[in-house]
């Protein structure tokens, strides 16, 4: 809605949050016209067998999350979710803040677009032992740089390709690297899909143990690669989406983990 200022209060669950660091990230920003937006949704996580340990876990996710673009090229992004796992009925997970600019923007005659962003998420005391969080530290920082290329026709995008890296590191541990490739395909009835290849690969130096796990996963070296399918359909009055994730490959981490979200957009037009 041109030349209106679009507005929408929700809770969030934050995308698969075993494989949270997995969420994909694209360089495009939101329209200028919507200043604060968001989404309600809810989600499931199942995860394989621990190393070691025989035990499955299974965790649901909720939250609140405001994303506002003030400016074509810039993004504010903040998360608080909670969360329950099998040892907490209810426990406060994280807050998270990201900060995106937008360098490059194909729509706008660029080559290609790209952004640079960088994310301080805090972390719960209780939320960094649950091995299932995939927390590394009380405190979190990320930078992420992502490049990608859209293909319009009559004055609206058809499809999108990008690709995105982050180096994370926390206030203990050793750092991390994550990443992925996102293709993106708008139909018409304005339904979209996007299918996500994303890895994760922390750089510590020690084997994996339940009985040791009180700090994060930053001290331990682990890997998994993990893919990702979303369909989204919007309506007059917002969008909805359905998104799975499974994991495809793992080092020393669960043996696999499986999650599936169901989220609605709905904005708000004063």
């Amino acid at each position: 809605m041109a030349g209106s200022t679009r507005i929408a209060l929700f809770g969030s669950l934050i995308l698969t949050a075993p494989l949270a660091a997995l969420a994909p990230e694209t360089p495009w920003t939101a329209e200028v016209d919507k200043l604060l937006y968001g989404e309600p949704s809810a989600g499931y996580s199942h995860l394989g067998p621990f190393p070691r340990k025989r035990a499955s876990h299974d965790v649901f996710f909720q939250g609140l999350s405001l994303c506002m673009s003030p400016d074509p090229a810039l993004q504010f992004l903040f998360e608080a979710n909670v969360a329950e796992t099998h040892r907490h009925h209810f426990l406060f997970n994280s807050f998270s803040t990201t900060l995106s600019y937008q360098l490059t923007d194909d729509i706008q005659g660029d080559c290609y677009s790209s952004m640079l962003s960088f994310g301080l998420t805090a972390v719960d005391g209780r939320a960094l032992k649950e091995p299932a969080l995939f927390h590394f530290g009380e405190w979190e920082w990320r930078g992420t740089y992502s490049i990608g290329k859209e293909y319009s026709a009559c004055g609206d995008w058809i499809s999108r390709l990008s690709g995105w890296g982050t180096f994370g590191i926390a206030n203990r541990g050793s750092p991390w690297i994550e990443g992925g490739i996102t293709y993106q395909h708008q139909w018409p009835m304005c339904q979209t899909v996007s299918l996500d290849l994303n890895f994760l690969k922390s750089f510590g130096s020690k084997n994996i143990h339940r009985t040791h796990f009180h700090f994060g996963w930053a001290p331990f070296l682990f890997a998994l690669l993990s893919l990702e399918g979303s369909y989204s359909r919007s309506y007059d009055w917002g969008d909805v989406t359905l998104t799975l994730e499974r994991t495809l490959l793992t080092l020393r981490t669960f043996a696999n983990v499986t999650a599936v979200t169901l989220a609605v957009t709905i904005p708000f037009s004063p």
